[in-house]
This record gives C-alpha cells, structure tokens and sequence, in this order.
C-alpha cells in the first residue's frame, strides 16, 4: 500500500494514543506463568500483540470477556509452529518460555524477523542445559525444552535487551542469576520487565547487571496498561512541525524509556507542555541537538526527523543496536533523509543530520518496518509538495489507527 500525504497548512486537534506494546506482551506472558485469572485492561491490539496473544494460546493459557488471562502455570507443548509475524518481543520472550515445555517447540517469523538475531539467547540456553536449532543463529528455531539444568547464566547485553528480559520471565520457574557481559542496551526495558514481574508477586534483586531471582510463584492479578509514550511522539512531532497537539491519557512514564523523548525536545527549544494526564507540544522553531539515543532508540526514527528540520547540526549516537530492528534503522533513516534534500552522515552507530528550513516531497520507502514508516509519514506534513510512503500498510504492527490520527489533525490523505 502506498499513502500519498498532502502538506496541510496546519494541524491542530486531540489524540489518545494507543496502549504500550510493551506492556502489553510482558503482561500477557506474566499471565500465563501464573496459575488462575489475572485481569489486564486497556491492552494493545495490533499485529505485534496479536502474535503474542496467539503464543499465549498456544503454551495453553486462553482469554475469557477480553480482558481476562487465564494463565496455567507451566506451558504446554504445541503441535503447530508459533508464528511470531513480525515481532522480535515475541520471539525473544516466547523462545525463553519454550524453554520450560517438555519437547520441542518451533517458532519462526516474517522474512524480516527471520533475518535477526537470536544467537545470543540460544547460547544462554545451551548453557542452561536446553538445546536448540535455528537458521545461523536467527529464526526459525527449534527448542528442545523441560531439562534445564543450570542456575547462573551469563548473555550478551549489547545486541538487545529483550534476551534479558526473556531470561528474567523463566527465572521464577528455575531459580536464576543472570549476569550481563558488557553494555545493556535499552536498559529500561528490563526495568519494565522487571516492574511487570513484580505486579506478578515475583521478586528480582538487581546489582547493576546482575540479576538474581529465587525459585518463586507466579500470582495472578489485575493491571492496567498505560498509554505508549514512542506512538504519542509522532503526534508530538506534528505538532512541533505544524500546529498544535494535544495527547490526552498521556504522561511520562519512567519504565518507558522512550519518555526520554519529551526532555530531548525541551532541549530541542520545543514548545512541549505537560498538563494533568495529558501533553501538549506546539509549532517550534527547534534547535540541534547531540543526543545518546543507547536507551530510547524506537524514538530515533521521529526524531532524525526533527532534527531535519532544526537549526545546526545534530548527533544522535549511541544507536547500533538499531541496525537490528525491523529494518536497519540507521540506514533507514539515512536513506530517507537523503530523499528529503538533508545532508545526513551515517556512522556504524551514529547519524549526523544538519537541519534545514524546508523539506522536499518524497517517495519515502518503509522498508517494512512501522516506526520508519510513521516517522516518514509525519515528515510529509512539513514537505513543500505532496509526499508518498511506499509499504504503509506495516503500521499495524504497532498502531494499527495511525491513519485515522492523522485525520483527526486535519491530515489529507489517499490510499492506493
């Protein structure tokens, strides 16, 4: 599909963003490793969480009135493959619960998903005793589960932190010291999770990057999923590059790191208020900004896309792990830019953009990957003449009501 984005002179109006993702998946995950009905409300829908849903039914738990996860403790061996789509949250966190079942387990994925890795949490099973499969170190893999045998394991932090994460959600079930090799990146990440695990009755001591987790139960329970900080910031940054826009339901939430966004935009002289429960951001002349991008890097996209627009020269560093995401990122972005008229420098884990006061009109490419997608969707707004988003269509991964959102401002635009 391909969108065709019309400059408006301006936009203005009120958006709810949708639920966190990343909420959503741990919480569903949590739900099943507990025994009994836990209630999760406000969760996100897309195809992402869809994935997740779908795993959650296949390790034997199942939903009641929506909202309801009636969890069963230990999961069960599926006959069918687990199709992930698209989503690395899924796969990371579903192959550490793979773990757990008695027999094999295969997962596996989009193309996209099948070109990333999952080498570094294979070894750390491997070293627990659990033996596995896969294509060169990514998916499909195939994991032979039930045997673990180890109580300490030692990962690589530097390549994602959802290997992590995937290791803190079996430790209750085993009794586990986790110790992380190097940087942790998107280290807030983990911080959720552990937050999550804790709503579960679970207790996790840390000491920097060391996690121990004693033998423990799961406790069913009731939560509530937050609005999701990295959709908000596309409706933050039209209204930094055209108007104004108000996001109700919405604050900064410090077990979501892409909160760090609202601070990098204050810096960046925007006009950004937050109010009760909601944050407003206003047409601004934005200023360059050198930034560390190493834990909040799914809001790098959106904003490479303000610093295009700002005075002087930016640096955004610290984003190698983007190079593992959907797309390359960094290589994305660059890409991009570049179709837009901006002079952008590409390092192994930087992108250096010098800002400029007009954008050309583009045929941007998506490269299947949501948060390109949105974030160049979100650039047309500024362009001088009409822009098109080639592959549009991959919004569902995250925000399946994106193009609707975009009306609500006062966005015109045609779906072909």
């Amino acid at each position: 599909m391909i969108i065709k984005i019309i400059p408006p002179k301006k936009v203005e109006g009120e958006i709810n963003p949708p639920s966190s993702k990343s909420y959503t998946h741990r919480a569903i995950f949590a739900s099943l490793l507990s025994y009994g009905k836990s209630t999760i409300n406000n969760i996100l829908i897309c195809s992402d969480t869809e994935a997740t849903l779908n795993a959650f039914n296949q390790f034997g738990g199942h939903i009641q009135d929506s909202n309801v996860f009636v969890g069963i403790g230990e999961p069960r061996k599926t006959e069918k493959i687990i199709n992930c789509n698209n989503s690395g949250t899924t796969l990371r966190l579903a192959c550490s619960i793979s773990s757990l079942v008695k027999g094999i387990t295969i997962l596996t994925g989009s193309k996209s998903l099948c070109n990333r890795p999952i080498w570094p949490l294979e070894r750390a099973l491997n070293d627990l005793g659990v033996e596995t499969i896969s294509k060169n170190g990514s998916p499909p893999v195939a994991i032979k589960g039930g045997k673990i045998k180890g109580k300490e394991v030692e990962i690589i932090g530097n390549v994602s932190s959802q290997f992590v994460s995937g290791l803190l959600m079996i430790a209750p079930k085993i009794g586990l010291k986790i110790k992380v090799k190097g940087d942790l990146v998107s280290s807030t990440y983990v911080d959720l999770t552990i937050k999550i695990l804790e709503k579960f009755s679970i207790v996790v001591e840390r000491k920097n990057n060391e996690f121990y987790v004693n033998k423990q139960e799961y406790k069913a329970t009731e939560l509530s999923i937050p609005s999701d900080i990295s959709s908000a910031s596309f409706f933050i940054a039209a209204g930094l590059l055209k108007g104004k826009v108000k996001l109700i339901n919405t604050i900064k939430d410090p077990y979501q790191a892409d909160s760090q966004f609202i601070d990098i935009i204050k810096n960046m002289n925007g006009k950004i208020y937050e109010g009760d429960k909601y944050i407003q951001a206003e047409q601004s002349n934005l200023e360059a900004i050198d930034v560390n991008c190493k834990l909040c890097p799914d809001i790098v996209p959106i904003l490479s896309v303000l610093a295009a627009k700002a005075k002087g020269v930016s640096r955004i560093y610290g984003i190698e792990h983007l190079r593992f995401k959907e797309s390359d990122r960094i290589k994305s972005i660059a890409f991009n830019l570049r179709k837009m008229g901006i002079d952008v420098k590409e390092g192994k884990d930087y992108l250096q953009i010098k800002g400029k006061e007009e954008f050309q009109g583009s045929k941007f490419l998506s490269f299947n990957d949501h948060r390109i997608a949105m974030a160049f969707s979100i650039a047309s707004l500024a362009a001088k003449y009409a822009s098109e988003v080639i592959g549009i269509e991959c919004i569902k991964d995250s925000y399946p009501s994106f193009l609707c959102d975009l009306s609500r401002i006062g966005v015109k635009y045609n779906v072909r």
